[in-house]
């Protein structure tokens, strides 16, 4: 299978992905949670059946929230938006949310690709994004990359609490984090993910590239 054919397969797999989101999954989200809502503002419930609803809706509206997210992201791959401009739009409108501030300053050689390695980077890093943004308590979160050698490495850095050594070292919980998913993605874009963490002391996730980046294909 050519390259071409294998991009335009995986740019309509991406396209049904996402009429699916926007068709099935945000619409049964929303009536969801306008049941939800409905049932909170009922008289008759106890303060504590009331908050648990609306814990319940909130949950939901992150779920919609992230599946709009989603939308977007499947429809922005293959459009020719770079790298830092899908980074850009998603830490800026996840960070603007949590009033985190946000950055991101990518070498030109990593920042203007558009191709599907380039989307399995996005991928990988949108992952750490929404950790950092749901987890960290974080102040200050960034994307940088740096040249190593004949390599590359790109890191989503925060500021905030650390992640426990448990789920760094394999626990169940890890899974929660996406940590399992994100180190397979890197195994097979011939990557290492490297996460450094301290308890208060912030985390980093590198994605380390040993060799040059493969070249552009058209």
């Amino acid at each position: 299978m050519s390259d071409q054919l294998l991009f335009t397969e995986r740019q309509n797999e991406r396209s049904r992905i996402a009429r699916i989101l926007h068709d099935h999954f945000l619409q049964q989200c929303q009536l969801i949670l306008c049941t939800l809502q409905a049932l909170a503002a009922r008289a008759t419930l106890s303060a504590a059946d009331r908050q648990e609803l609306d814990s319940l809706a909130r949950d939901t509206d992150e779920a919609m929230t992230l599946g709009r997210q989603l939308i977007l992201e499947l429809r922005q791959a293959g459009d020719g938006v770079t790298l830092a401009q899908r980074l850009d739009l998603l830490g800026g409108a996840l960070c603007a949310r949590a009033r985190i501030r946000f950055t991101c300053t990518l070498q030109p050689a990593l920042a203007l690709r558009h191709d599907a390695w380039a989307d399995d980077i996005y991928i990988l890093l949108a992952e750490a994004l929404r950790n950092a943004v749901r987890h960290a308590r974080a102040g200050t979160i960034s994307v940088t990359s740096v040249q190593t050698g004949d390599g590359l490495a790109v890191t989503v850095a925060d500021d905030g609490i650390g992640i426990p050594a448990a789920i760094l070292n394999g626990s169940p919980p890890s899974l929660h984090f996406g940590l399992t998913g994100m180190r397979e993605r890197a195994q097979l874009l011939g990557a290492r993910l490297e996460i450094a963490s301290h308890a208060g002391g912030g985390t980093s996730v590198t994605l380390r590239f040993d060799g040059a980046p493969p070249a552009v294909k058209e």
